[in-house]
């Protein structure tokens, strides 16, 4: 099975600003050659759930399937269950991203989450890829220990398309031995198909190559690709999509190796 490339995405705070300022930052994103873009919505109160119509009105739409079309843009919604994100869902966007991905630490998987979020994205646009977050730092499930790890990365498989997770803190990276663990069991489940591991949470470029060799081959950066927030800082971009690159090349020879 031939190994997915590795993948870096910008990741860009959303409060209430002007529809421009996304699109902007999206071709941004484009020209300077990452994978695509991320906007993350911090819900600061859970009772109000995020429209997001607010965001995706006729003109980002329009823009998003013509001139960005083959570029990667998606919405992160934090706080909201997984069985409430179809519901914002618009099919211009071709990535979603949750950080409960609605696999519980017990082994169960919410029939009204991590099911019904897949098939409903698809349902909306089939070839939009979801990002969900497994023993992510504000996640109730969050495993106790090793075996708890390997438990409820084994069982997120089938239902998880793309697996994002960090450290047990808001905002810490998640270890070298996390990601390992966590690779080896998707490794073994074996779904049939090759897996994105994501490491997400303030993740920095010293810190990249380790979780690299580790088994992640994807990287969500915020705050260490910008300037203040919301203005990203293209030299941080670039050293990013760089070290991407060279992770990429060092998979080819790899393989060119083995073959």
């Amino acid at each position: 099975m031939r190994a997915l490339p590795v993948r870096f995405f910008p990741v860009h705070r959303v409060d209430d600003q002007d529809l421009g300022v996304l699109l902007d930052r999206a071709r941004q994103a484009r020209d300077l050659g990452t994978d695509g873009i991320f906007f993350f919505y911090h819900n600061p109160n859970p009772s109000r759930h995020f429209h997001l119509t607010e965001y995706i009105r006729k003109d980002m739409a329009q823009i998003l399937t013509t001139e960005l079309a083959g570029f990667k843009v998606g919405f992160n919604f934090h706080g909201i269950p997984p069985h409430y994100v179809h519901t914002h869902f618009d099919p211009s966007l071709s990535a979603i991203w949750v950080n409960n991905g609605g696999v519980t630490i017990d082994g169960d998987v919410d029939p009204l989450g991590a099911e019904i979020l897949h098939r409903e994205i698809r349902r909306v646009r089939p070839d939009a890829e979801v990002f969900g977050g497994v023993a992510f730092s504000e996640d109730i499930s969050y495993p106790k220990d090793e075996k708890d790890l390997r438990r409820i990365t084994t069982l997120s498989c089938p239902y998880i398309q793309s697996i994002v997770t960090s450290g047990s803190e808001k905002d810490e990276i998640p270890s070298e031995r996390k990601v390992k663990i966590m690779r080896q069991a998707m490794n073994l489940r074996n779904v049939g198909r090759p897996q994105y591991l994501v490491a997400v949470s303030s993740v920095t470029l010293n810190k990249a190559e380790g979780l690299f060799k580790n088994g992640v081959n994807g990287f969500f950066v915020g705050r260490g690709v910008e300037i203040s927030k919301g203005i990203f800082n293209e030299k941080s971009i670039n050293a990013w999509v760089d070290t991407v690159a060279m992770f990429n090349d060092e998979i080819d020879g790899l393989q060119l190796r083995r073959s």
